[in-house]
């Protein structure tokens, strides 16, 4: 999966892509601020559903972490997105 980004920046001449990746393809460098892609069922309905989160990645402890933390709503992270830099 990507994501094209455009730039109002005149000084950028075409959009950026950026790509989604699998955790079993490539992890984030230690201590890369990244978007995850998580499926879990949800405690209100009990559905599965996908949701977004910021998450800072440690590599000591991979995703494994915030896997473990909502176990009990079978959370699994299923991709994740480099976060671009801001140029300013």
């Amino acid at each position: 999966m990507s994501v094209e980004i455009s730039q109002n920046d005149s000084s950028v001449s075409h959009p950026r892509t950026i790509r989604w990746y699998r955790p079993s393809e490539l992890l984030p460098k230690h201590g890369q601020t990244v978007l995850i892609r998580e499926y879990y069922r949800s405690a209100k309905t009990g559905k599965y559903t996908v949701g977004y989160v910021v998450f800072h990645y440690n590599a000591a402890f991979g995703f494994k972490l915030e896997e473990d933390s909502y176990d009990h709503l079978g959370l699994k992270v299923t991709h994740w997105l480099p976060i671009p830099p801001i140029n300013e």
